[in-house]
């Protein structure tokens, strides 16, 4: 059993409120496999998340993102 973390970059969509960027940070956080979710503080536009490769894998993270972001009403979120 390895103790590895791999970290990818995702790239979001600027017009993301920062509200929404949040609820994205905490809907992914426990998303089984990662670890660590934040968005760069200076690039709004990416998001890194840390996550156990023997758990999960990019392409799980991604398409979990792919569907929270198509999926949120984000019309029920305020600012």
């Amino acid at each position: 059993m390895c103790n590895a973390t791999t970290t990818v970059p995702i790239y979001i969509h600027h017009d993301l409120l920062r509200v929404q960027r949040e609820r994205l940070e905490r809907e992914l956080s426990v998303f089984k496999g990662v670890t660590a979710v934040r968005f760069s503080y200076s690039l709004k536009r990416w998001m890194i998340v840390t996550y156990n490769p023997e758990s999960t894998n990019s392409e799980k993270i991604l398409n979990q993102v792919t569907f929270l972001t198509s999926n949120t009403d984000w019309t029920s979120i305020s600012a």
